[in-house]
């Protein structure tokens, strides 16, 4: 016998009293606010720490002091892991607002918690495919985005010209395709561990010495588990971060965010149908516009994003063995 889902049989107006409490609550300046204060953080660590080993708090029933002086290096390794956690919070923020509200249901929140992993997951891969059409039968994709995120079916009517919509769509596809991969930040969300340090790997050719492929930067690097068609292995993954980079990122998508938000306060709470957001600021960059900006031109070394080093097992010391 099938389980009644939580959306059949509600009594008249629940889903306008739950629109109105999402709208009117919900928190625009999370991401801004989280972000503000981790970056204070990581550009004046020796000062917070200081400030705060001489400070004990009181929260309710209970008083306590944790650091110390001595604590600047971790204070800073925790900063840069919770940017590269936020990052990937904040993409997957926008995307399950994005496809709730795309999927044009009576109230987006009850959409957004009813919503199983498989279901998310099927749009999230329809959207890094660059496939919007499948998210509703009431509308094609391109007037769906618009619609979620400038506030009408025609982007044209918010001055959008048809370069900047189209730099909109692959933004979208972007966040969806980082969030097919995010095992940084699985590893962090899930108790295991994301540890914070330096990358470096340099390929050269083997006949002449001559440099392939150099970098070397700020990474964090988890162990993982690696399907090799025979069995599974472990691999340490070294995942490079531009933290100017990511924080960029997430002031974009932060903007997004602010828009479906607004916009759908309009069509679900004031219902005001026919408004229309002006623009976003990142739709006027493409994505390799905006890449160029933070990465060296022309260095394909500075692209890599990650390499994996696996761990060493007995059937590798019986092939050294054999050769």
């Amino acid at each position: 016998m099938r389980k009644i889902g939580p959306k059949e049989n509600l009594l008249p107006d629940q889903e306008d009293n739950v629109n109105k409490m999402f709208y009117r609550d919900y928190q625009t300046d999370y991401f801004n606010i989280k972000i503000s204060l981790l970056t204070d953080l990581l550009l004046n660590t020796k000062e917070n720490v200081e400030r705060l080993s001489n400070k004990s708090f009181k929260l309710g029933k209970i008083d306590f002091k944790t650091l110390d002086c001595s604590d600047t290096e971790e204070v800073t390794n925790f900063v840069k892991s919770e940017i590269v956690s936020e990052y990937y919070h904040c993409l997957e923020t926008f995307m399950r607002l994005f496809i709730s509200h795309a999927m044009m249901p009576l109230c987006p929140l009850m959409e957004l918690t009813s919503m199983n992993m498989q279901e998310y997951h099927k749009h999230l891969n329809w959207i890094a495919e660059g496939d919007f059409n499948n998210l509703n039968d009431y509308y094609n994709g391109d007037k769906t985005i618009s619609l979620i995120l400038l506030g009408n079916t025609d982007y044209k009517l918010g001055g959008i010209t048809d370069d900047n919509f189209s730099n909109l769509k692959n933004w979208i596809i972007y966040c969806a395709q980082e969030l097919q991969k995010m095992s940084e930040y699985n590893s962090h969300k899930h108790g295991l561990s994301m540890f914070v340090g330096k990358g470096k790997i340099k390929v050269t050719n083997p006949e002449d010495g001559e440099i392939l492929l150099e970098k070397a930067g700020d990474s964090v690097h988890i162990l993982e588990k690696t399907d090799t068609g025979t069995r599974y292995e472990f691999s340490i993954k070294n995942i490079f971060v531009e933290y100017d980079y990511k924080v960029t990122l997430i002031l974009f998508y932060n903007e997004m965010i602010n828009n479906i938000i607004e916009i759908g306060k309009w069509h679900y709470v004031t219902k005001e149908k026919k408004k229309t957001i002006s623009g976003l600021h990142f739709m006027m960059l493409d994505y390799f516009e905006f890449r160029d900006m933070f990465y060296e031109k022309g260095n394909i070394g500075a692209l890599l994003t990650s390499y994996s080093t696996k761990l060493a097992y007995e059937s590798d010391l019986e092939e050294v063995n054999y050769k």
